[in-house]
């Protein structure tokens, strides 16, 4: 495998170890109506310090082991790729989950919050993040 290749496999698995434990937690305290502004700011500050260590140890051991190689036209058209298809993935979930969630505020009042809304853009932003790594992971696999 390719330094990038490595990289991207290695952006995928902590964004995936770190936020699929956060927002299960998240959904778990807005079932219970518990969802308050500070509890969401501890587990949002407890998850991206993981992240942050997870991906820096991650990214230091494929730094000491992998020669990176100049990009490319094929690195950067698989970067074109991966971004459109996040730009995609962005666009639908923010319509989807955040206008959703403001549009089931009056039928939900208790369990949809400005915080459970912004727990919904969040969501957003990390599945297009994780689809963009994915889509990274699949050319350089597919051999694009």
């Amino acid at each position: 495998m390719s330094f990038r290749e490595k990289s991207a496999w290695a952006c995928l698995v902590t964004t995936g170890v770190v936020f699929i434990p956060y927002f299960t937690f998240i959904f778990q305290l807005a079932s219970k109506g518990e969802l308050i502004l500070p509890r969401v700011i501890v587990a949002f500050v407890a998850a991206v310090l993981a992240q942050i260590i997870l991906s820096s140890v991650y990214m230091t051991v494929i730094a000491l082991s992998t020669r990176q190689e100049p990009r490319d036209e094929r690195d950067l058209a698989i970067e074109n790729r991966a971004f459109r298809s996040a730009h995609w993935v962005l666009v639908v979930a923010l319509w989807l989950l955040v206008l959703g969630g403001v549009m089931l505020t009056p039928v939900f009042p208790k369990l949809i919050s400005v915080a459970f809304v912004g727990q919904l853009a969040l969501l957003s932003f990390v599945l297009s993040e994780l689809v963009h790594y994915a889509t990274l992971v699949y050319y350089y696999r597919r051999g694009y």
